[in-house]
């Protein structure tokens, strides 16, 4: 007696063989939304971590302006010597040796035009936010670079404590600032307009820029802070009513 197969059986073996081209193409589509769902996220993600770390280096920045008064009993005066703010710092940022090494207070810089690789030219990383963009040294003169920068008000002159009438809590003493600038180099930003407005002070952060006040407070101040407000948080004595920033 010849035995019948039966026809469903082969063909239940060979539906269970693998995907089919429209299964592959549906699951392939469904990586694809939840990657495009997740980058957003790591990104976000990513850029937070930045700006936390930009905030620690200005905090490191704002202790050594702290430091440098309670030793000397004003803050740094901005080109003295030909060196700027950052020069002054170092001893208070773990960087005595350096600071020996270029004894900014007794030795002019030697070439305001270029660094010498050992000494100006030496890459910082608390004088650089990590989310700017551009090469570690400023382009053609070498030295280290800054995305930091003080305020005129602060940094033009001998400045004393007292001498901040406004508040250390209503008074910016650095800020974010793309400029292509070292760290030994003398300069200062202009509060005429807001962050990321054309003005001095800017960032790669979205919606807004770090600042450090005088007293060591770090602020994430927004893009869409008020002219006026802004420019009242870059005097020392100006007597303004700060606004909501």
């Amino acid at each position: 007696m010849v035995r019948k197969c039966c026809p469903f059986r082969h063909r239940k073996r060979a539906d269970g063989a693998g995907f089919t081209i429209v299964e592959m193409l549906v699951v392939i589509a469904i990586i694809g939304i939840l990657i495009g769902l997740l980058l957003p996220a790591v990104q976000m993600a990513r850029e937070a971590a930045r700006r936390a770390e930009c905030g620690k280096n200005l905090r490191q920045l704002g202790l050594a302006l702290d430091l440098h008064h309670g030793q000397f009993g004003v803050y740094p005066v901005d080109g003295e010597q030909g060196y700027g703010v950052g020069a002054f710092l170092l001893p208070f940022l773990e960087q005595e040796g350096l600071y020996q090494q270029l004894n900014p207070r007794q030795i002019p810089l030697p070439n305001p035009l270029l660094a010498r690789p050992e000494l100006e030219g030496v890459v910082l990383e608390v004088f650089r936010c990590p989310s700017a963009p551009g090469a570690p040294r400023t382009k053609n003169s070498g030295f280290g670079r800054t995305t930091y920068v003080g305020t005129a008000e602060m940094f033009t002159r001998a400045i004393r404590s007292e001498d901040i009438k406004d508040g250390d809590s209503n008074t910016i003493a650095m800020g974010e600032s793309l400029a292509d600038h070292g760290w030994a180099l003398p300069r200062t930003a202009s509060c005429s307009v807001g962050p990321n407005r054309g003005g001095s002070f800017s960032s790669e952060h979205p919606s807004g820029t770090n600042f450090v006040f005088c007293d060591v407070s770090v602020h994430f101040i927004g893009d869409h802070i008020d002219p006026s407000t802004f420019r009242a948080l870059c005097t020392i004595a100006g007597r303004e009513v700060v606004g909501e920033f």
